[in-house]
C-alpha cells in the first residue's frame, strides 16, 4: 500500500544581505510524495547563499523513522567578488506502516557578517563550515569585511577523514531495535603533517518520531616515528697491504618506540653484527677487523647498512659509507747526467752511498801500500 507525504517548510532567519552576495533561498523538498511501507524516502535540505554561520535545524518527520542521515554537504565559490554557496542536509526516512505523513517546517536561522561584526565591535568577521562527504571532509573558511559585507579571503581545503563501513549486527531493517548492537569500522591514512597524538571523535545520531538522541566518544592515537642511524668509522684511515683497518659501527635508536631484531652488515666484509633490541635513544657499538690485501686499490670505499623493525613489523634502515686509503710501495730509478750534459743512456743501478765509501777506502790503502814499496826500493846516487 502506499503513503503520501506531505512538506511545508519555512525559513527563520535574522539576515542583511549584501551587494556582493546571491539571494538567500531555503528549500525542501522528498524525491518522491507516495511510498511503499518500508521502500526509503529522500529529504533534502537545502539553503543557499546563506552566511557560514547558518545552521538547519531538523523538522518533525511526522512519524517517520529514519533509516539514515543526516548527511551533510557545504559548497562554496567566488567570482568576479560576488559568492554563492549552499549547506546541504539530507536524510532518509521510512513508513512502517500504511498511512498519510506529513513532514514538519524545517528551520534555517543564520546572522549576516555585518551585524556580527556590529554587536561584538569587529572589523572582520571569520567564519567557517564542515561538510562531509565519506571519507572526504570539506573545511571552508573565509574573512568578511564587518563594514562593508564584502569576502576579502576565502579558502576550502578537503582532508581524508578515513573510509567508514558497517553496519555489522543489523538483521537488515535498518532499525537499531532494543538489546541490537551495530559496530562500524573506520579507516584513516596517517599523514606526516598530521596531529600527534591524533584525536579521533566518534558521534552517533538516532531518531525515534521527533526524538533525536545523540552520543560521542573520543581517542587519541600516538603516532610512533620508528628510525635507527649507523655511523661508521675506521681507526685508522690508512694503511698499507697486510695491514689491518679496525671498523667501528654506531648504532643508535633515534626513534621513539622499541626496535627489534637488528642486523648490521657491509658490502665489503659481510655480516658485522646482530643485536637484538634497541629501546628509543640507546645505542650499542659493532667492530670489525679487516686485512687489506696486496692487490688493493690506492682507496677502498665500503658501505654500512643497518636494519630493524618495531614491535608492528615496521621495517627501518640506514646506511653509512667509509673511504680508507691505501699506501702503496714504489720504486725510484734515477736518471744519470755526465758532465757533459748529455744524459746516460745505459743501463741504470742504485749505487748506495756506504759501498762508494769503502771503494774509496780501499782504493786509498792500495796507494799508501805502493808508495811505501816504492821507498824501499829506492837507489841513492
Amino acid at each position: 500500500m502506499m503513503n503520501r507525504i506531505l512538506l511545508p517548510f519555512m525559513l527563520i532567519a535574522a539576515l542583511f544581505t549584501t551587494a556582493s552576495a546571491q539571494e538567500i533561498t531555503f528549500d525542501a523538498k522528498v524525491d518522491r510524495s507516495s511510498a511503499a511501507t518500508g521502500e526509503p524516502i529522500k529529504l533534502t535540505l537545502s539553503l543557499n547563499n546563506a552566511p557560514m554561520n547558518s545552521a538547519i535545524a531538523p523538522p518533525d518527520f511526522g512519524g517517520l523513522i529514519v533509516v539514515q542521515g543526516p548527511f551533510d554537504q557545504n559548497s562554496f565559490s567566488m567570482m568576479n567578488g560576488r559568492t554563492s554557496s549552499s549547506v546541504t542536509r539530507s536524510y532518509y526516512l521510512q513508513a512502517t506502516q500504511p498511512g498519510d505523513y506529513t513532514i514538519g517546517p524545517a528551520t534555517a536561522r543564520s546572522q549576516d557578517p555585518r551585524r556580527i561584526g556590529r554587536d561584538l565591535g569587529g572589523r572582520f568577521v571569520l567564519q567557517g563550515s564542515v561538510g562531509f562527504r565519506d571519507p572526504l571532509v570539506r573545511l571552508s573558511a573565509r574573512l568578511t569585511d564587518a563594514s562593508q559585507g564584502d569576502v576579502v579571503w576565502a579558502a576550502t581545503e578537503t582532508i581524508d577523514a578515513g573510509t567508514l563501513t558497517g553496519p555489522t549486527g543489523d538483521d537488515g531493517d535498518s532499525v537499531l531495535e532494543q538489546a541490537e548492537t551495530w559496530g562500524y569500522t573506520c579507516t584513516h591514512v596517517v599523514t606526516a603533517s598530521g596531529p600527534d597524538p591524533l584525536p579521533n571523535t566518534a558521534t552517533a545520531e538516532g531518531h525515534s518520531g521527533a526524538t533525536t538522541v545523540t552520543d560521542d566518544d573520543s581517542h587519541e592515537v600516538d603516532i610512533v616515528h620508528p628510525a635507527i642511524q649507523i655511523q661508521k668509522q675506521a681507526r685508522p684511515q690508512s694503511g698499507s697491504p697486510g695491514e689491518q683497518i679496525t671498523y667501528h659501527y654506531t648504532i643508535t635508536n633515534i626513534g621513539d618506540v622499541a626496535l627489534f631484531d637488528i642486523s648490521v652488515d657491509d658490502d665489503v666484509i659481510g655480516h658485522i653484527c646482530k643485536i637484538a633490541s634497541l629501546a628509543p635513544g640507546e645505542t650499542k657499538e659493532c667492530t670489525k677487523t679487516f686485512t687489506i690485501p696486496e692487490d688493493s686499490s690506492p682507496h677502498i670505499r665500503n658501505v654500512a647498512v643497518v636494519e630493524g623493525q618495531d614491535e608492528w613489523g615496521v621495517q627501518v634502515r640506514d646506511d653509512d659509507t667509509e673511504v680508507i686509503d691505501v699506501i702503496l710501495g714504489q720504486t725510484i730509478t734515477p736518471t744519470k747526467t755526465p758532465p757533459g750534459g748529455t744524459a746516460f743512456t745505459g743501463s741504470s743501478a742504485v749505487i748506495p752511498l756506504s759501498v762508494v765509501a769503502l771503494i774509496l777506502l780501499t782504493a786509498g790503502t792500495a796507494l799508501l801500500w805502493v808508495g811505501r814499496r816504492r821507498g824501499r826500493n829506492a837507489t841513492t846516487w
